[in-house]
């Protein structure tokens, strides 16, 4: 008797629609903090830090707290209840290295580039506002990359 959950790529779909909604999430509260940025705002400094800092949130929710742990939590479960250690690992480890590529890349791409990431995320940021902006995102940009490991390590000790 198969079992139906793992019949006809059910956990597959499963998984798929949980990503997905756990990119809407972020993505939702993303867009919130463009228009804050673009209507409201305190001071420059404050609107680039903001800005800047929206990375961090976004990668947080997406590594952290939304994609990896609804990835790996279920697959390393179910491969160390089969007693499949070894291959809970590596699953663990080639998953958050799926995430870490594309992450590294776009990540390089708004250290280098600053300023297209200024123009999306605060369109009405200008003078010293943008260049403290396109400061904060140079770091910021980078701080995101370590999330992908650290959404990896703490799934597999929800798991």
């Amino acid at each position: 008797m198969t079992d139906p959950l793992r019949s006809n790529g059910a956990v597959a779909r499963s998984a798929a629609g949980l990503t997905i909604l756990s990119a809407l999430s972020p993505a939702t509260g993303l867009a919130v903090e463009v228009v804050l940025a673009w209507r409201l705002g305190a001071s420059s400094a404050v609107d680039a830090f903001r800005i800047a800092s929206l990375l961090i949130a976004v990668g947080w929710s997406l590594f952290i707290s939304e994609i990896l742990p609804n990835v790996i939590v279920p697959i390393f479960s179910d491969c160390r209840a089969r007693g499949a250690e070894d291959e809970a690992w590596t699953t663990a480890f080639s998953v958050a290295n799926v995430f870490l590529i594309p992450t590294a890349a776009v990540c390089a791409l708004a250290a280098l580039w600053p300023g297209s990431v200024v123009n999306l995320l605060g369109p009405g940021l200008n003078g010293s506002g943008r260049e403290y902006a396109m400061s904060f995102i140079r770091w910021f940009a980078l701080a995101v990359v370590p999330l992908v490991w650290s959404g990896a390590a703490g799934s597999i000790l929800y798991a």
